[in-house]
C-alpha cells in the first residue's frame, strides 16, 4: 500500500487493528470480539490473501469487494460488490455471491488527486509522432498469442510502435527475436523500465497513446486508475478479467465505452 494512501486511510477510521503478524485463528478471534456485523474481504484470490480469515467466519454478515474482479466461489462469502457494467444483467449464475449493484461504478476513487505532468515523450524513449500501442502490464501476463496479435497489427501501421512493460533482458530479447520471426522490425519495440506509482500513471497519459489488452486478464486495478484519469485503453467486452473495470470507470469519468 501506497505510504499516502495507507496514512489516508488510518486518519479515515475511528480505529485501526493491523492484523497483518497474526495467525488466521488469532485474527478471526480478534474480528469476532470486536464485534464486527460486517466483514468487507478486499483481496479475493490475489497473492497476500487472507482468505483463511474469511473461512473462519468471524463476522455474521462477510462480502467480498474491490480486488478480484470474479467470484470467490466460497460459502462463507454471501455478496460481492458490483455494477451494471462489471457484471451485466444475466450473468448472476455465474457469482457463487448475492450481487450487490451499485447504480454507477463500484469502484471508489479520490478523484480530488492532482494528476502527474505527463513527462515527454522523449524521456521515456519515445518517437514524436508515433501511435503508442502501450502493454505496460506485468510481463508474466503477456500471452503468446496475444503478443502475435498485436505484432500482426502493427504490421499493419509501419509508423506505429508497440511499448512494452518488460524489465528482464533475457525476455526483451526472446520477445525482440519472435517479433523479427513474425516479420515485425524490433526496433519498433520499446522497453519501459519500471516506476514508481505515480510516475507511472502519468506516463499511461502520453499523447496518441493506447493501452492494449496482454492475455485474458487484463490489468484490473492500474488500468482503471489510469483511464479514470483521462488514459486511453482498448479491453476486451467480454470474458476478460478486470476489462469491466475499466470499462466502469471510463463511464463514470465521461468517457466514451462500449
Amino acid at each position: 500500500m501506497p505510504a499516502r494512501c495507507g496514512r489516508d486511510l488510518v486518519r479515515g477510521f475511528d480505529r485501526w487493528v493491523d492484523l497483518a503478524d497474526m495467525s488466521d485463528d488469532a485474527a478471526a478471534n480478534r474480528i469476532r470480539n470486536d464485534g464486527i456485523d460486517v466483514l468487507v474481504e478486499l483481496k479475493g484470490h490475489t497473492v497476500g490473501n487472507r482468505l483463511g480469515i474469511v473461512c473462519r467466519r468471524p463476522a455474521p454478515i462477510q462480502i467480498h469487494y474491490l480486488g478480484f474482479p470474479g467470484t470467490l466461489g466460497l460459502d462463507a462469502i454471501s455478496h460481492l460488490v458490483a455494477d451494471a457494467v462489471v457484471i451485466p444483467a444475466g450473468e448472476e449464475a455465474a457469482y457463487q455471491e448475492t450481487l450487490l449493484r451499485m447504480p454507477h461504478c463500484y469502484q471508489v476513487s479520490d478523484d480530488r488527486r492532482a494528476l502527474p505532468a505527463v513527462p515527454a515523450r522523449s524521456a521515456l524513449g519515445l518517437p514524436d509522432e508515433a501511435i503508442v500501442h502501450r502493454l505496460l502490464q506485468p510481463d508474466h501476463k503477456l500471452s503468446r498469442a496475444f503478443f502475435r496479435l498485436w505484432v500482426q497489427a502493427m504490421r499493419e501501421v509501419p509508423q506505429d510502435v508497440l511499448w512494452l512493460y518488460v524489465p528482464h533482458e533475457i525476455t526483451q530479447r526472446n520477445l525482440r527475436r519472435e517479433a523479427e520471426r513474425e516479420g515485425l522490425d524490433p526496433a519498433r519495440i520499446v522497453f519501459a523500465p519500471n516506476a514508481p506509482n505515480e510516475a507511472h500513471i502519468a506516463r499511461l497519459r502520453t499523447r496518441r497513446s493506447l493501452a492494449r489488452p496482454a492475455a485474458l486478464r487484463i490489468a484490473h486495478d492500474r488500468q482503471r486508475r489510469a483511464v479514470g484519469r483521462g488514459a486511453a485503453a482498448l479491453v476486451p467486452r467480454r470474458h476478460v478479467r478486470g476489462a469491466g473495470s475499466a470499462r466502469a470507470c471510463s463511464r463514470r469519468s465521461g468517457c466514451p465505452s462500449s
